[in-house]
């Protein structure tokens, strides 16, 4: 029950630092939020309360996050 309480509270601070990616309106933000969500990942699973697998989805969630504020920047 611990762990479940604790991979979700993990979870949402994953997400929330993807939401602030995508509403970074500034430099600093936008690299702190990327720092921040990259090292709550890698919490999540030294703890172990995500795997591998999901790891890579959530790299993945960045990544798309990253392009996504960066075409817009440019367009």
């Amino acid at each position: 029950q611990d762990l479940n309480f604790y991979k979700s509270k993990a979870i949402n601070q994953i997400d929330s630092a993807i939401q602030a990616i995508l509403n970074a309106s500034n430099q600093h933000d936008f690299t702190t939020a990327i720092a921040q969500a990259n090292a709550f990942i890698d919490a999540a699973l030294d703890y172990e309360f995500i795997d591998i697998s999901e790891k890579a989805k959530w790299l993945d969630d960045i990544a798309d996050a990253v392009r996504t504020q960066t075409i817009e920047e440019s367009a």
